[in-house]
């Protein structure tokens, strides 16, 4: 038991003096490979990035990182028995306390590094990562959307043809369920973030060095708006004057 805890010591010590602050280093630097505003805003949202309320307002990594090194406390300076209780869990208590918590911080420190290279790494998956995301009915943060739109400008400006498809797929899915969930209503109305969507591809069209036309040709045509299927959908007078304006 104690070369286990010297050990559990050890990596307790590497993971914050070498692995954490290089780490630290590359979440500054989230959103910058793909132009990005949001995507750390997306990532704080992230298991172990995430804040819980009995984390008093700090990552989730964070905080097991610096409860495991107050864990030494309890080795450091030896308290006797509560109620002079006696056997071999309460005489190896703070030995026990030190391995749970280096056990749970190895853990969330690979977790966290998945999380890291995911969000500094390929797009593809980065893409399907946010998308399974804002699929999921549990997860309504804003920024979501708006890091998927990133990531389109991301590929039209330099013609990342990988991202292409799946965009086209996310994109005709969601314009859809926007439509039949409004089927009933007067109007159809857009997120304001898809709005700014269509208007910026329709930007982009007027450059002809992109070769990501089949984005751009959903946007101009009015496809993603008015629907694949022409479904008789009644349209606000801004989004009519909209599909004018293009």
């Amino acid at each position: 038991m104690k070369y286990i805890i010297e050990i559990c010591i050890a990596i307790d010590i590497a993971i914050l003096s070498i692995a954490y602050p290089l780490l630290a280093d590359k979440i500054s630097n989230i959103g910058e490979k793909f132009k990005s505003q949001f995507l750390k805003e997306v990532f704080k949202n992230e298991f172990p990035q995430k804040k819980y309320p009995f984390t008093f307002g700090t990552p989730l990594f964070k905080f097991v990182l610096f409860s495991t090194l107050i864990s030494f406390f309890f080795m450091i300076f030896e308290f006797p028995p509560l109620f002079s209780w006696n056997n071999i869990i309460i005489n190896n208590s703070a030995k026990l306390i030190v391995l749970i918590s280096t056990v749970i911080l190895v853990f969330l420190f690979f977790e966290w590094i998945s999380k890291v290279a995911l969000f500094n790494g390929n797009s593809i998956s980065l893409l399907k990562h946010l998308i399974k995301k804002i699929n999921s009915s549990k997860d309504e943060n804003e920024y979501i959307l708006k890091s998927i739109n990133e990531l389109a400008y991301y590929s039209i400006t330099f013609n990342d043809e990988h991202l292409q498809e799946t965009l086209l797929e996310f994109y005709h899915n969601l314009f859809k369920k926007i439509r039949n969930q409004q089927s009933n209503t007067s109007e159809i109305i857009y997120p304001i973030d898809l709005n700014f969507l269509i208007r910026k591809l329709c930007e982009t069209s007027t450059e002809n060095s992109t070769k990501l036309k089949a984005l751009e040709h959903r946007a101009v045509s009015g496809l993603w708006l008015l629907g694949e299927d022409w479904i008789c959908n009644i349209f606000s007078d801004k989004k009519l004057s909209h599909l004018l304006i293009i």
